[in-house]
């Protein structure tokens, strides 16, 4: 249950055409994500029909044409902010031209770029992307901008000038376990600045236990600035029961800061998710459904249980504590609308319910419920609330 795969093209039309549809609605609630509670600041928005329309050109078992179109129209039931867009959106959401030889593949276009837990990137980007798998491993190299051209075609959007150069070597399959090593330059063009990464992600099981740990240092030269810092995120889960399934998980994830500038530490790629599931049959934002940040200048420990009353069912709690690493007045990258005062690291802390079901892989229903209970960083003290119930249908 991926909500950010697209539709499978596996309706036959003729000829070496291929077609899928795939049907969502979305209800997303939030309110008080200033943390007052006296204010107006609740939104509610109901998208009813939201379809895509997946198109596939199959040559051979090599070469494969795949295209994506998705319409959008949201409704804000409540609006108290009075800012959101309404706009009917009809995107070009994947188009790509993929080629699979062994050891060889390449694929060109608009594509959806993805890492273990989506730690850095999970998106959809313009460029190329190719893979040499060998013995025992496989080298990646890619170079792609989040948005080359436009994206909804009934606007102009502006196009995004941020280069992102992508190099890794994966391990996979041995004792479980698979290691990725990466490397990643990010130039932003707009900005004259420049970002580099280099880290490695551990993934595997050992018995009843998975585990993975994943770790990177990155070094910003921005206006002739140069910070940076280091960020880890490691965790287990582990399954306590077999009938009914239940597990138990919990984590701890740091990105470093620095004390005088919130842009001067560790930072992501602002194209990461930091979802993943934990056990479950649906992804999870693993550092809260309601504040939901980017792992900079913070301490994130999560806990949590779940379980699986059937193969396609499942139900999971989760509580996260957040502290910054310096007491600072402001985030890179939160979901609240409020900055936090910069004279106390406690953040608070957040507690999140995600039920997850689906049905022969054609119906998929996902529900979330978070509340987001604010620490003494904050001068307002009221929690923040969120429910999202998204339903889809793939055909």
């Amino acid at each position: 249950m991926d909500s950010g795969a697209p539709p499978k093209a596996g309706h036959y039309l003729g000829g070496s055409w291929y077609y899928g549809l795939r049907f969502a609605a979305e209800i997303d609630s939030r309110s008080d994500y200033d943390l007052d509670a006296a204010s107006a600041d609740k939104l509610t928005v109901v998208t009813p029909f939201n379809p895509s329309l997946a198109f596939a050109w199959r040559d051979s078992d090599d070469l494969l044409a795949y295209t994506v179109f998705e319409l959008n129209k949201p409704y804000a039931v409540t609006d108290e902010v009075g800012e959101y867009n309404q706009d009917f959106e009809l995107q070009l959401d994947k188009a790509f031209l993929s080629y699979h030889h062994k050891p060889w593949s390449f694929t060109v276009g608009r594509q959806r770029f993805k890492t273990p837990r989506e730690w850095m990137f999970d998106d959809t980007v313009d460029g190329v992307k190719a893979r040499f798998s060998g013995a025992g491993y496989a080298l990646t190299g890619a170079f792609f901008r989040e948005r080359a051209f436009t994206e909804d075609l009934l606007q102009t959007d502006r196009n995004k000038r941020v280069d992102h150069f992508w190099f890794q070597l994966a391990l996979p399959d041995r004792d479980d376990r698979e290691i990725n090593a990466f490397i990643l330059r990010q130039t932003d063009h707009d900005r004259d600045a420049q970002t580099d990464w280099v880290g490695a992600i551990v993934e595997g099981e050992w018995g009843e236990l998975d585990y993975w740990a994943q770790m990177a240092m990155s070094r910003t030269r921005d206006s002739g600035v140069q910070s940076g810092g280091i960020g880890y995120d490691a965790g287990v889960v582990y399954r306590v029961l077999k009938q009914p399934r239940i597990y138990m998980f919990g984590s701890i994830a740091f990105g470093q800061g620095d004390p005088d500038d919130v842009d001067q530490g560790f930072r992501q790629t602002d194209l990461q998710d930091n979802a993943a599931k934990l056990g479950g049959v649906t992804r999870v934002r693993y550092y809260g459904e309601v504040f939901d940040p980017e792992l900079s200048n913070l301490l994130v420990v999560t806990a949590g249980v779940g379980m699986r009353p059937s193969r396609d069912s499942s139900l999971t709690l989760l509580w996260h504590n957040y502290r910054q690493h310096y007491p600072l007045d402001e985030f890179r990258e939160t979901d609240l609308n409020r900055d936090p005062e910069g004279v106390s690291t406690d953040l608070g802390s957040e507690l999140d319910l995600v039920l997850g079901y689906r049905i022969k892989g054609k119906l998929r229903l996902e529900a979330v419920w978070g509340v987001f209970l604010p620490g003494d960083a904050f001068d307002r003290r009221d929690p923040a609330a969120r429910i999202n119930i998204n339903v889809r249908y793939s055909h």
